[in-house]
């Protein structure tokens, strides 16, 4: 589905869909995947999701909720769902 690569905007489109479509929102579940599918290290995937993060939606691409046990669960803002391709989602 996702190219072996380490660019940036893969890793991106990558973590908007993982977020959007994986069963763990989770931090570190979600490192994980995108790591295997992109082909990609854990550390440069969780340096991506950091920089894109933040709650104001101007700024970033997605944001976290902190729930049981410390966990940062994602989800994306408007402009993470531009990322997954789905214009239908990009109205809500």
């Amino acid at each position: 589905m996702f190219p072996n690569s380490t660019s940036s905007a893969d890793i991106k489109a990558a973590l908007a869909f993982t977020i959007r479509h994986g069963s763990n929102p989770a931090k570190m579940a979600i490192v994980k995947r995108v790591s295997n599918l992109t082909k990609t290290s854990r550390r440069k995937v969780q340096e991506v999701l950091d920089l894109h993060t933040d709650e104001d939606p101007a700024v970033g691409l997605w944001f976290f909720e902190v729930r049981a046990r410390g966990a940062h669960l994602y989800r994306l803002h408007p402009a993470g769902f531009a990322l997954t391709n789905d214009p239908a989602e990009q109205a809500t």
